[in-house]
């Protein structure tokens, strides 16, 4: 391969990485953050702020994404929606991203979760008769 060649090459290459960081990132204050590194961010503002039920429930949450400008939340369990969506904690999580400079964000629960969830009442409605359990689904 031609220098010239190998150099289109690169550009090429950089060009791609920049556009698909930028698709996964938004910019937070002066810099583009990932979901994941502005909720480390998070995680770590709590644990210095004695937020420790916070640091200890936001530090399990891993499924965390960008919807534009807006960081999407989205623990896996039902309780911990509930917890962070309670008006002291949810103070304190917009108290914390603002801090950092990120103004909007949503708590839901995760969507693989939520059609778990959904299906189970299907199932009930159908055979109300039956004892359903839940298994863990982390292995699917």
């Amino acid at each position: 391969m031609h220098k010239r060649e190998r150099k289109k090459k690169l550009i090429l290459t950089l060009k791609n990485n920049a556009k698909l960081r930028e698709e996964h990132s938004t910019k937070v204050g002066n810099e583009h953050l990932t979901a994941k590194t502005l909720w480390g961010r998070l995680v770590i503002y709590l644990r210095e702020h004695n937020q420790v039920i916070l640091h200890i429930v936001c530090g399990d949450i891993e499924n965390v994404k960008y919807d534009g400008d807006t960081l999407i939340i989205s623990p896996e369990q039902k309780n911990v929606v509930d917890l962070l969506n309670e008006k002291n904690n949810y103070d304190e999580l917009k108290k914390a991203l603002a801090f950092m400079g990120q103004e909007k964000f949503e708590i839901k629960l995760d969507e693989k979760v939520q059609k778990i969830e959904e299906n189970i009442k299907t199932l009930k409605k159908y055979f109300s008769n039956v004892n359903i359990i839940k298994g863990d689904n982390k292995n699917e």
